[in-house]
């Protein structure tokens, strides 16, 4: 009924690394490596309901940044692969794509908010979380604004949510690409090697190298 709320009855987790990002060209392992989570859902989930158990795969920033032929491929690997490999149904829009970094953000927002017990109420309690969530690839910043008498300005930070049936969130949201914890080192190490190509410790030829023969100083280590 459009009076009943949303209810969490059991979760399961399970993480593994790498990402799909990792396997760059290497469409097939890619698809293969979510074999240990498939196989988990297999295991908790009836065997009689597999096959009606919707599934849905969202990348994240890590495969955005991978660029659009690579990541393309890899999700229709993903998405053959399951098809048939595994019973479960797959939603018909979109069910394997990469997640805008909107709703990276969102979705955060959401899964907190909720456990919290701030949404999913039937109303708005006007009283959520903000989340800061920092990613390999990116990092987000979602956060209900108190507007009182003010209004939204409409832009791209703006995200409309309609949450279960009653409740209107008006969210600030942004995505930070490329600021993400893995990101984020990579630019750290590509200065280092930059400032040591500048000073003459290391040339070129040595980054075509297997390995380094020089040890490079992190600054932002101890």
């Amino acid at each position: 009924s459009d009076s009943s709320k949303p209810e969490l009855l059991k979760e399961h987790f399970k993480m593994l690394k790498p990402g799909l990002s990792s396997f760059k060209e290497d469409f097939e392992s890619a698809a293969e490596s979510l074999i240990p989570l498939l196989d988990f859902a297999k295991s908790v989930i009836p065997e009689e309901k597999q096959d009606c158990s919707p599934i849905v795969v969202k990348a994240t920033a890590g495969l955005r940044m991978l660029g659009e032929k690579e990541s393309s491929a890899i999700l229709s690997y993903v998405e053959t692969f399951m098809n048939t490999q595994y019973p479960f149904k797959l939603i018909s829009e979109n069910p394997v794509s990469i997640m805008g970094g909107d709703q990276e953000g969102v979705f955060a927002w959401i899964t907190t908010n909720f456990l919290l017990g701030n949404i999913g109420n039937g109303v708005n309690l006007e009283k959520t979380a903000a989340i800061f969530d920092l990613g390999g690839g990116s990092t987000q910043i979602v956060f209900e604004p108190i507007l009182k008498d003010k209004k939204f300005v409409e832009n791209e930070f703006k995200y409309d949510l309609d949450f279960g049936f009653k409740e209107k969130y008006q969210l600030y949201q942004y995505s930070h690409l490329g600021y993400g914890l893995n990101e984020g080192r990579n630019k750290i190490y590509n200065e280092i090697i930059i400032n040591n190509l500048n000073n003459d410790i290391i040339t070129k030829s040595d980054l075509t190298k297997d390995s380094l023969l020089t040890v490079l100083e992190n600054p932002c280590l101890p």
